[in-house]
């Protein structure tokens, strides 16, 4: 079924990678715009002032980045693991609680497939 989950997602991950940047110096600048949020300066919430001042975005969209490099990462890493609950979803409608642990624990990892075990391969 079509969902807005992954758009609440984003927006949340936004939210909070600005704040990580502009309440919490986790960024290249030290000045928290927190500092300005309920003064006459402010006139919006964190997440916009960050996202207005052009070298906090940046930041905040390197943040992005690096997390969805790292996702990638990790899924790619454990696709059999992705394949399976996918497979289990497909069968079953819903999986929760101990449906989801049980899945993961009889998923197996691809083996590695050693050139010179299949027929008729020279290697070389």
């Amino acid at each position: 079924e079509p969902s807005t989950g992954a758009t609440s997602d984003l927006a949340g991950a936004t939210k909070l990678a600005a704040e990580l940047i502009g309440a919490h110096g986790m960024g290249d600048s030290l000045i928290s715009l927190a500092a300005v949020e309920h003064s006459r300066l402010g006139g919006t919430n964190l997440a916009g002032l960050v996202l207005a001042d052009c070298r906090a975005r940046d930041e905040v969209d390197r943040l992005l980045d690096d997390a969805r490099t790292r996702v990638e990462g990790r899924l790619t890493e454990h696709q059999h693991l992705v394949e399976a609950l996918r497979d289990a979803l497909l069968s079953r409608d819903e999986l929760v609680g101990d449906a989801i642990t049980a899945v993961l624990a009889t998923a197996t990892a691809p083996r590695e497939i050693d050139l010179r075990d299949l027929p008729g391969t020279v290697v070389g």
